[in-house]
């Protein structure tokens, strides 16, 4: 039986099992499996010692309690205890994530007059015509299909439901339920075609410059610093707080807003003290003072629950899929405007 993540392999009555199907079990589920601690378990006494990033050597956990800052607030079993579950065969996570979907775009889509339009649909019907989602059978009789799963286990679709993440998550179509439509003949592509992502041309260098001439020289400043970022150390997001000077970045075709809520990358925006600075101002403590600025914000993600409520929120941003040849040229462009000694240099 499954509830939210967990599919209980071995009675576990220390829990009532519908707690697992709260959102914020659901996350923590998540976490158990994902996040980068390190831990001792003891199979005698079902027992565990998991890293700690507060001011303890470890936490000591059991499947009814832990003491880490996260139990000791709510008293429900936290990453921890999940872990400790699964390592004992209790419980399995199962590959699928609620999180990471912005919930105002999925009621968006769904109150959508023209579902398949939307953009984060387009992107779906694009991945569907790749020949990576090519179906291993399709059955045109029953209208049903096969696809190759991320596991072992294919996907099983029909015109209206399918067994991979993203359909379980989102309860809106697949690109495998896209692709099965294809293979019938029941989408019209000409008609989605000029909205798909990436059917826009390229952005030529003289359209970038002319986008770049309508913002201010600090935000211009901002992307060449993106730019370089992006170019030669693989930073994937622009972490902005939203403001006056920095809205006009929104609107710049060159960048998209990222829909996903991923803090690990957003609070990088503030530096080590500005972190304690602001959990200070709100009272919380537990961690180390001397962590560095990664650790203190996987000290945040895992013990501020509310993590939005305590620092301002922050915006990612990523380049548009359609500015991609010209980046390279953009930034020496940008540097030689803003940065001629380091310009020089790179030639």
């Amino acid at each position: 039986m499954d509830y939210g993540r967990c599919r209980i392999l071995i009675d576990w009555p220390d829990w009532d099992y519908g707690i697992h199907n709260d959102k914020a079990q659901i996350e923590r589920q998540g976490k158990a499996m994902n996040y980068p601690f390190s831990f001792e378990i003891n199979k005698e006494n079902n027992t565990a010692h998991f890293s700690s990033t507060s001011e303890l050597p470890y936490y000591e956990t059991s499947l009814t309690s832990c003491n880490c800052g996260d139990f000791e607030k709510r008293k429900l079993p936290c990453k921890h205890i999940y872990r400790l579950a699964v390592e004992l065969g209790i419980i399995e996570i199962i590959n699928r994530k609620p999180g990471g979907y912005n919930e105002d775009v999925l009621a968006e889509i769904y109150a959508s007059d023209d579902m398949d339009n939307h953009p984060e649909q387009l992107k779906r019907i694009k991945s569907a015509q790749s020949a990576k989602t090519t179906p291993s059978s399709i059955d045109r009789e029953k209208r049903t299909g096969i696809f190759p799963g991320s596991g072992k286990k294919p996907y099983e679709t029909t015109l209206q439901s399918c067994t991979c993440r993203d359909f379980i998550v989102r309860g809106l179509p697949c690109k495998h339920i896209y692709r099965l439509k294809i293979e019938l003949g029941l989408l019209d592509i000409k008609r989605l075609a000029k909205e798909l992502p990436n059917n826009n041309p390229e952005f030529a260098f003289d359209e970038v410059t002319t986008e770049l001439e309508k913002l201010t020289e600090k935000n211009q400043q901002t992307i060449q610093i993106f730019l370089y970022k992006v170019l030669y150390h693989k930073e994937p997001y622009l972490s902005i707080i939203i403001n006056n000077e920095t809205a006009e970045l929104l609107t710049c075709p060159l960048l998209r807003t990222e829909t996903q809520d991923m803090p690990e990358y957003a609070l990088r925006i503030f530096g080590r003290n500005q972190l304690i600075d602001i959990l200070d101002e709100h009272g919380i403590s537990g961690f180390k003072r001397n962590s560095s600025q990664k650790n203190l914000i996987l000290w945040c993600i895992e013990n501020v629950p509310d993590i939005w409520t305590v620092f301002p929120k922050v915006t990612l941003l990523c380049f548009s899929d359609s500015f991609q040849k010209a980046r390279r040229k953009t930034y020496s462009y940008l540097l030689r405007i803003y940065d001629w000694d380091s310009y020089c240099n790179q030639k």
